[in-house]
């Protein structure tokens, strides 16, 4: 079974287990012209996502959203783990925040010392959309292999059912 196969079933089977209150570190909202909000826990991935406002597409109570990866490098290095707080897997750890067109602003950078990995979040409220990730350089004559995965337990029309291109 592929990594990418593994990693589905296992945010299938432990999504509904209840791992961790999710907790918003840095929330965004916008009114206008669209009705979209998002919020980033402190440990990176996203907490919350509504749109428009008050309908919830993550569980509310435990959201499944993150990212796994296996990677090596040319000198024979490997690394592999999850940050998919939901799922109770935080190999990652905290990451180190910045908001460098200040506080409550976008975009908010998180970077994981010592991973390599540097999640750019952004929007676009129009398109509702969130995040870029970048993986960075691992120095002169080093070259990353591997997968990289995100993950994620939407609630696409704000219930669990998840009747898609439904109205129910």
């Amino acid at each position: 079974m592929n990594f990418r196969r593994l990693l589905m079933v296992a945010v299938l089977l432990f999504s509904g287990a209840s791992f961790a209150q999710q907790n918003c570190a840095y929330t965004f909202t916008w009114t206008k012209p669209s009705s979209f909000s998002f919020c980033v826990t402190s440990y990176g991935p996203i907490g919350m996502i509504q749109s428009p406002i008050g309908t919830n597409h993550l569980d509310p109570v435990n959201p499944v959203e993150g990212f796994a990866w296996f990677i090596s490098d040319s000198s024979g290095g490997q690394a592999s783990g999850a940050q998919i707080p939901g799922l109770n897997d935080t190999t990652a750890g905290v990451p180190t925040f910045s908001e460098p067109k200040g506080t409550g602003t976008l975009p908010l950078i998180a970077t994981y010392p010592g991973w390599g990995f540097q999640e750019t979040i952004n929007a676009s409220p129009a398109q509702r959309t969130i995040i870029n990730f970048k993986i960075t350089d691992c120095g002169f004559g080093c070259a990353w292999e591997g997968a990289f995965s995100m993950a994620a337990n939407p609630e696409l029309d704000g219930n669990s059912a998840n009747n898609f291109g439904s109205s129910a």
